[in-house]
């Protein structure tokens, strides 16, 4: 199996610009009908921040590639996701306060790289 290029102790970390440029360039995956294949950057903190989100998933990322039927966005687009779409209960978490949720992403590699591929319809909004 290949490096990951973006994950470093067992994490994701965040494509720079350049890096997005790279793997729409060298993207190797079409995704099937109504879906798209977006970056997996996570909320950056400053330090001493608060962190409150605890899907740390950034809803503002890059589209790297898109289904041949797709016509609201295209790869290089930044865009707002739904992320409480993507909220799916964790079972077998017992928690008397509150229900468990998680992110239900379907994660694949492109270039050495560590991707999302989200239904189109997980998508708030194009930034302009």
């Amino acid at each position: 199996m290949s490096e990951i290029k973006n994950l470093v102790d067992g994490e994701i970390i965040n494509l720079s610009e350049e890096e997005i440029k790279d793997v729409i360039e060298n993207n190797n995956i079409i995704p099937n009908r109504g879906k798209v294949i977006i970056t997996c950057n996570s909320i950056e903190y400053e330090e001493g921040d608060l962190e409150t989100d605890l899907t740390m998933l950034s809803d503002i990322q890059t589209v790297v590639a898109v289904s041949d039927n797709n016509t609201f966005v295209k790869a290089g687009d930044k865009v707002i996701l739904d992320l409480e779409s993507l909220k799916v209960p964790v079972t077998g978490v017992r928690d008397s306060f509150e229900e468990n949720y998680q992110l239900n992403i379907d994660y694949v590699m492109s270039g050495g790289y560590m991707l999302s591929m989200i239904n189109e319809r997980n998508i708030k909004a194009k930034i302009v």
